[in-house]
Order: C-alpha cells, then sequence, then structure tokens
C-alpha cells in the first residue's frame, strides 16, 4: 500500500478516534441506530468528563466500568469523570457516581505520531466508582467527630446489572450477528449526541477480511465488525460502548473507525475483550 494511502487511513481513523474531552473531533458514535430501553441493555452507561458526555462504557460490576483507555488516558485527576447508570437517556434520571480510580492498559499506544503504524494498540479501561460523599456525625469520648465516606457502589436492580463476559480467547466466528449501542452521532458530521441510547445490528468480520478492508490499518488487539452494505455502525461518540453477541456476551469496546462512519466496506474496529479478561480480573478482582 502506498504511503500516502496509509497515512490518510491512519489520519481519517484518529480524527474518528479522539475523544470530546481533548477539545478535537470526537470519538466514534452510532449511526442509523434505534431508540433502546435500558432495561434491554441494563449494563451500558454513559461516561461523563467535566460534566459533559463523554463516551460509553459498560457495567462490570456495582464499582466498576469497563470502557476505552482512550475515553480516560492522560486524566491526572479522576475526580473529573463521572459516570451515569441506569438510564437510557443523558438528561436525567438513573445513578451518577463520581470516577475513584481510572485505570487504562499499561501498554495502551495510540501510534498517532507516526503514519507507518496502525491505530490503538490495548485500547480499554477500567473507571471505579465512588458515591457523593456521607456525612455521618461521630461521638467519641464526648467529642463529636464527623466521619466522610466516599465510596457507594451502584445500587443495582432491574436496570441496573452487569455485562457477561466471553472466556480469555474466545474466537468470535465470522458472520455472527452483532450489537453496537452508544450516544453518538446520529449521522457523520452531525455535531450532536442523541438523547436517548441507540442500537444497531452489525455482523463479526473476519481479522483478514477487516485488514484487507482497511487496507492493513489494523492489529491483532482487534475486532471488526459492520454492516457489509453500510449506513448502520458506530462513529463519534460511542467510544468505550460495547458490542454484543448473542446472549449478551460483551466481546469488544468501541475502539476507532474511518470517516465516513458505516461506509460500505468499511468495518469498524473494537478491543477483543477476549484478549483481556485476565487483565480485568487482575485490576478488579474476580467479577
Amino acid at each position: 500500500m502506498a504511503a500516502s494511502r496509509h497515512f490518510q487511513l491512519l489520519a481519517s481513523a484518529l480524527l474518528t478516534l479522539v475523544c470530546f474531552r481533548t477539545g478535537a473531533d470526537a470519538a466514534p458514535r452510532i449511526v442509523n441506530g434505534t431508540d433502546a430501553d435500558i432495561k434491554d441493555y441494563p449494563f451500558m452507561v454513559s461516561v461523563w468528563y467535566r460534566g459533559a458526555f463523554n463516551c460509553g462504557g459498560s457495567l462490570l460490576s456495582s464499582s466498576w466500568v469497563l470502557s476505552a483507555a482512550h475515553c480516560m488516558a492522560g486524566v491526572q485527576n479522576a475526580s473529573v469523570l463521572s459516570v451515569l447508570a441506569g438510564t437510557a437517556t443523558l438528561s436525567g434520571g438513573g445513578q451518577r457516581r463520581v470516577v475513584r480510580q481510572a485505570v487504562w492498559h499499561e501498554r495502551y499506544d495510540l501510534k498517532a505520531d507516526s503514519p507507518r503504524d496502525v491505530p490503538p494498540l490495548n485500547d480499554v479501561g477500567l473507571l471505579l466508582v465512588s458515591g457523593p460523599p456521607v456525612v455521618q456525625a461521630v461521638k467519641r469520648h464526648g467529642l463529636i467527630f464527623l466521619k466522610i465516606s466516599l465510596e457507594s457502589p451502584l445500587e443495582l436492580g432491574a436496570e441496573l446489572r452487569p455485562v457477561s463476559l466471553p472466556g480469555p480467547q474466545q474466537a468470535v466466528s465470522a458472520g455472527t450477528s452483532a450489537l453496537v449501542m452508544g450516544w453518538g452521532y446520529a449521522y457523520t458530521n452531525s455535531g450532536v449526541v442523541m438523547e436517548r441510547l441507540q442500537v444497531a445490528e452489525v455482523s463479526v468480520y473476519s481479522l483478514s477480511d477487516c485488514y484487507r478492508a482497511l487496507d492493513g490499518a489494523l492489529n491483532p488487539t482487534n475486532l471488526c465488525a459492520g454492516a457489509p452494505e453500510g449506513g448502520r455502525g458506530q462513529c463519534t461518540g460511542d467510544s468505550g460502548g460495547p458490542l454484543l453477541v448473542p446472549g449478551g456476551v460483551q466481546v469488544g469496546v468501541v475502539s476507532w473507525s474511518l470517516k465516513p462512519c458505516a461506509s460500505r466496506g468499511l468495518p469498524a474496529a473494537f478491543a477483543d475483550v477476549s484478549l483481556y479478561v485476565e487483565w480485568i480480573h487482575q485490576h478488579t478482582g474476580h467479577l
């Protein structure tokens, strides 16, 4: 492949990848999706940066959220991030928690400085959430002390349940029907995120087919999916959200795509969750 062609592909992909928090172009979103009910996808959460919508994510437990590394990498103070769970809308309802700790993969690499390299490696991250401060008066030895608790796990229920993960190294067959979801733009360059959660049906590609479709702009930590005919899939604002296969198993994390998003013959790239199950357990404990 000519170097100029490879550079154009990578530039397009990386423009699609960048999160809202950077102040640059936003990260991947759902094209031509349909309204979703949170009771059908109770693990779906939105991730916020300084009070503004930033990315999607999925609930692993009452305390941990799985998202993309590029949604959090470089954040020095995790409390500028928050998570809204248990609601399909961005404007209200659900449970909001401040993030206590952001953990992105230690080998996450955007590779944005070299057109010879492929887009992000190990684009996965974890968020440990905490609730609003709870102040309790405690009397000891005739003195009153104020006890401040910062930890309050999310309250699980019908609209808030953890997602299922695949087994380590568990492959997904090409052609498998899958669902991608998020609050991102409804069409390329719309500039406005969706108020209600959107979901779209796509198909999993083999890595070899995806490699050819993307002219080699791929790496072994990716899983690819898209609508072969185009017109549906992820784009700006959907980063960090899940790719689900039948059974409600999350096999991918929205990572990047080429623009125009959801174009015919151009599948999108996800972080392959099966490659990171052990890493997730290492950092969160066995969920």
